[in-house]
Protein backbone atom coordinates (compact mmCIF):
# COMPACT_ATOMS: atom_id res chain seq x y z
CA UNK A 1 0.00 0.00 0.00
CA UNK A 2 1.49 3.34 -1.07
CA UNK A 3 0.83 6.09 1.48
CA UNK A 4 1.93 9.66 1.87
CA UNK A 5 1.68 12.08 4.73
CA UNK A 6 -0.18 15.38 4.59
CA UNK A 7 2.97 17.50 4.69
CA UNK A 8 5.15 15.53 2.25
CA UNK A 9 2.50 14.20 -0.14
CA UNK A 10 4.88 14.08 -3.12
CA UNK A 11 7.05 11.49 -1.36
CA UNK A 12 4.95 8.32 -0.83
CA UNK A 13 6.18 5.39 1.22
CA UNK A 14 5.37 1.72 1.12
CA UNK A 15 3.34 0.37 4.03
CA UNK A 16 3.51 -3.34 3.39
CA UNK A 17 3.54 -4.68 6.97
CA UNK A 18 2.16 -3.55 10.35
CA UNK A 19 5.75 -2.75 11.31
CA UNK A 20 5.82 -0.08 8.59
CA UNK A 21 3.66 2.08 10.85
CA UNK A 22 6.04 1.64 13.80
CA UNK A 23 8.68 3.46 11.75
CA UNK A 24 6.36 6.50 11.73
CA UNK A 25 5.29 6.82 15.37
CA UNK A 26 3.88 10.33 15.02
CA UNK A 27 1.58 9.35 12.16
CA UNK A 28 3.47 11.23 9.47
CA UNK A 29 6.47 10.08 7.48
CA UNK A 30 10.08 9.77 8.59
CA UNK A 31 11.17 13.24 7.45
CA UNK A 32 11.56 16.39 9.57
CA UNK A 33 8.31 18.36 9.84
CA UNK A 34 9.82 21.79 9.02
CA UNK A 35 6.41 23.52 8.94
CA UNK A 36 6.56 27.22 9.80
CA UNK A 37 4.93 27.88 13.18
CA UNK A 38 2.92 31.00 14.08
CA UNK A 39 5.89 32.26 16.10
CA UNK A 40 8.02 32.21 12.95
CA UNK A 41 10.19 29.23 13.90
CA UNK A 42 10.22 25.94 12.02
CA UNK A 43 8.88 22.84 13.75
CA UNK A 44 11.81 20.65 14.80
CA UNK A 45 9.76 17.48 15.35
CA UNK A 46 9.68 14.53 13.02
CA UNK A 47 6.74 14.65 10.64
CA UNK A 48 3.45 14.34 12.54
CA UNK A 49 -0.26 14.49 11.82
CA UNK A 50 -1.37 16.71 14.70
CA UNK A 51 -1.25 20.36 15.77
CA UNK A 52 0.06 22.20 12.73
CA UNK A 53 -0.27 25.50 14.56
Amino acid sequence: LQLSCRQHSKEPFLADTPESFLKRPEGGCNKPCDIRLKCGHQCELMCHNYDFE
